[in-house]
C-alpha cells in the first residue's frame, strides 16, 4: 500500500472543537474495544454487516473492508450511554444504488454514521478502516431529489467538498442501547426508523455481494491485498496530519 501524501482533513472550519472531542472520545472507546482483521468468506457471509450490539461485543474483530455499521453501532450506543442525543444514520446514494441494480457495483454502497446533535446542529462521524469522516449538512440545492441531503465532508478526495446522499435508516441511540440483541437492519422497516426507506431498498441490497463481468464477489476476495502493517503505517500517517484537527486520537490495531 502507498501511503498518500495528502490525508489531511477538508472543511475544517465547519466543525466546532467540543464537537470534534466528543467525536474522539467516541472513536477512542471503539477502538479500545475492537481489532481490524480480514475475515474469510464464511465469516463474511455470516457477520458482514449484520451484527447485533451483542453480538459484536463477544466477538470484537472488525472486518477491515467496510467497516463502518460495525463501528457506528459502538460509537452510538456509547455516546447514548453518556446521555447524548445520538442516532445510528445510513445513507446511500442515488447513483450507487442505480449502479448496484444495473451490476456496475458488485455492493451498494453505503456511509454508515454516528449523528450527535451539538448546539442544535446534527453532526455525522464515520469511523472507517484507518480514518474518519466528519459531515455537517450544508444548504439543499435545485439539483437534489427531495430524498436527498447535501454535506459538508472532510474527506480530502481532489473536488469533493459535498457529499449528496440520502437516508436510508435512522435510529435512535438509546433505541439500540433499548435492544441490544438486534441488528441495526432490522429496525428498517419498523416504526423505529424516523426517515422513509428510498428506491426501494431493502435488507437483502444491503448484505448481497454479486460478482462482475466473471470475477469473485467482495466476500470472497476480501482477505486478498490486506496488509495489516501498511495499513497501520497509513494510519499512523492520518493521524500525525490531523492531529490538531483531531486532539487525542489513538492509533487503530489491525492484525
Amino acid at each position: 500500500m502507498k501511503i498518500q501524501e495528502d490525508l489531511v482533513c477538508k472543511n475544517q472550519d465547519k466543525f466546532p472543537l467540543e464537537l470534534r472531542k466528543k467525536f474522539v472520545d467516541a472513536t477512542n472507546y471503539v477502538l479500545f474495544e475492537v481489532d481490524f482483521t480480514s475475515w474469510n468468506s464464511e465469516k463474511m457471509k455470516k457477520l458482514w454487516r449484520g451484527r447485533s450490539l451483542t453480538g459484536l461485543l463477544k466477538d470484537p474483530e472488525i472486518n477491515h473492508l467496510f467497516p463502518c455499521m460495525d463501528t457506528t453501532i459502538l460509537g452510538v450506543t456509547y455516546l447514548s450511554s453518556r446521555g447524548e442525543n445520538v442516532f445510528y444514520k445510513i445513507l446511500t446514494a442515488k447513483g450507487a444504488t442505480k449502479s448496484f441494480r444495473e451490476n456496475r457495483a458488485s455492493i451498494m454502497h453505503i456511509d454508515s454514521l454516528i449523528e450527535l446533535e451539538h448546539n442544535g446542529v446534527f453532526y455525522g462521524l464515520d469511523i472507517g478502516c484507518g480514518d474518519l469522516t466528519l459531515l455537517r449538512p450544508a444548504s439543499r440545492d435545485e439539483k437534489i431529489s427531495s430524498e436527498e441531503e447535501n454535506y459538508f465532508t472532510t474527506r480530502p478526495e481532489v473536488g469533493e467538498q459535498i457529499w449528496t446522499r440520502s437516508a436510508l435508516l435512522r435510529v435512535a441511540g438509546k433505541t439500540l442501547l433499548e435492544n441490544p440483541g438486534i441488528s441495526p437492519m432490522d429496525f428498517l422497516n419498523s416504526s423505529d426508523n424516523l426517515v422513509k426507506v428510498p428506491y426501494g431498498i431493502t435488507k437483502e441490497d444491503i448484505y448481497s455481494s454479486l460478482p462482475r463481468l466473471g470475477q469473485e464477489d467482495v466476500l470472497t476476495t476480501n482477505q486478498k491485498n490486506y496488509d495489516p502493517d501498511a495499513s497501520s503505517r497509513q494510519n499512523f500517517e492520518w493521524i500525525r496530519q490531523n492531529k490538531d484537527f483531531l486532539p487525542g486520537m489513538i492509533q487503530f490495531c489491525f492484525r
